[in-house]
């Protein structure tokens, strides 16, 4: 009987043993500390990678606590996270909350930047975060360069099979340069034949408005007194016209008189109030004619 009672009390001891060894693991694994008491926070995020419930927070890299929820909002199409944070470990208002993939193994983990502000954030506030690729991500997008520079590579392959290696591109090309060749070099002799002739035409154009300007100079002075002659002539010419126009009116009227009968030829032969008349104004009109010849004009006159 004591046997059997010393085989129950090892058995039991093993038991409580192996019992406590599992809680102690469990709680450890956990990263249980009997005592100590957590605080909550919110974290929204658009994109959180491979981040899973577990994963480690950490203030400026130091471990203070973990990821305990992870979901989709339906309504903003964003992700929110919870995690538990140590009590009396509080967030300063102003700092970077990241989502990080660090390391070669690609560890996961909320990584908050602290501010050296003096405010603090309450705990249950809800915080912005952002999501930093990691090594994973970027590999995975030196991947899809890779490929892209692949694919970049074989088009212009194709582009150089087409043109470049084909036996008859080379040629074709080195033909168009020495064309071109030729064709600037006839443009330089061009240049070169016409250069001298069109500095001479400008030249002499020049020369030309020289001699034209010293010309106008010249005969301004002439001008001037030709203008200036013929203003004079053209006044004194007004007076003469005058006299002319009185002129014609005695003549007509002396015929008038012979016309209406008003005396015979033998009359007016003896008249001598008729022949003082006539004899005046055959000598006014000679005057004029001399006055006229005299200033250089050239006028006919007809009396009848």
């Amino acid at each position: 009987m004591t046997g059997r009672k010393t085989q129950n009390v090892i058995v039991g001891t093993v038991v409580l043993v192996a019992l406590f060894v599992l809680i102690f693991g469990m709680a450890f694994l956990s990263e249980f500390h009997p005592g100590e008491s957590n605080e909550e926070y919110t974290f929204v995020a658009n994109q959180v990678g491979l981040l899973s419930e577990g994963d480690p927070v950490k203030f400026n890299g130091v471990k203070v606590g973990k990821v305990t929820g992870i979901a989709l909002d339906q309504e903003t199409r964003r992700v929110r996270i919870t995690a538990q944070v140590q009590a009396g470990v509080r967030i300063s208002k102003g700092s970077a909350v990241n989502i990080q993939n660090v390391g070669l193994m690609g560890e996961r983990m909320i990584n908050i930047e602290l501010s050296p502000s003096k405010e603090t954030v309450p705990p249950g506030a809800t915080l912005e975060a952002t999501y930093d690729y990691g090594i994973a991500e970027t590999m995975a997008a030196a991947g899809q360069v890779i490929e892209d520079a692949r694919v970049i590579i074989v088009d212009l392959r194709t582009v150089l099979d087409s043109t470049v290696n084909r036996p008859g591109f080379a040629p074709r090309v080195n033909g168009i340069v020495a064309r071109a060749d030729t064709v600037v070099l006839r443009l330089d002799l061009l240049v070169a034949y016409l250069d001298p002739k069109v500095k001479s035409a400008v030249a002499d154009l020049s020369v030309a408005g020289k001699s034209a300007r010293n010309m106008a100079q010249k005969a301004e002075p002439v001008v001037d007194r030709v203008v200036e002659r013929a203003d004079k002539a053209t006044a004194e010419l007004e007076p003469m016209v005058q006299d002319l126009r009185v002129v014609s009116t005695d003549i007509r009227a002396l015929v008038a008189k012979t016309k209406n009968g008003e005396s015979t030829l033998g009359k007016l032969a003896n008249d001598d109030k008729f022949y003082n008349d006539l004899s005046s104004a055959v000598v006014r009109a000679d005057s004029l004619v001399h006055r006229i010849q005299k200033k250089g004009l050239d006028i006919n006159v007809d009396l009848w």
